[in-house]
């Protein structure tokens, strides 16, 4: 599974969400200390990798992987907001109410 949330409800989702062996590996940039449940990460015998490096082929794989189906993207996005809303959509995003919203830079405002 991958964390690329940033925020502390994708952590705390993510560690819940893992399979007994599963692997975390945390893409997002976490702007302040998040608590994990190391506890939990001993009883399942989670692993969890930290990764701030991609190279060209693995936007690629990425690319593939959304086009063919396997990555529902769909899903992974909470909501699309008019530019205007980018205050409140970066709000919601810090309050853990949301996992990932698109600011849309067309039209007006």
């Amino acid at each position: 599974m991958f964390e690329v949330s940033g925020s502390a409800t994708g952590v705390r989702l993510a560690t819940d969400l893992l399979a007994v062996r599963g692997r975390l590996v945390v893409v997002a940039i976490h702007p302040t200390p998040r608590q994990v449940d190391l506890h939990r990460v001993f009883w399942r015998e989670l692993e969890l990798i930290g990764v701030r490096v991609y190279e060209r082929d693995d936007y690629a794989e990425a690319v593939r992987l959304v086009h063919g189906g396997q990555v529902p993207a769909d899903r992974l996005i909470s909501r699309i907001v008019p530019l205007a809303e980018v205050t409140r959509a970066f709000e919601a995003l810090g309050d853990g109410g949301d996992v990932k919203v698109l600011i849309d830079c067309g039209g007006g405002a």
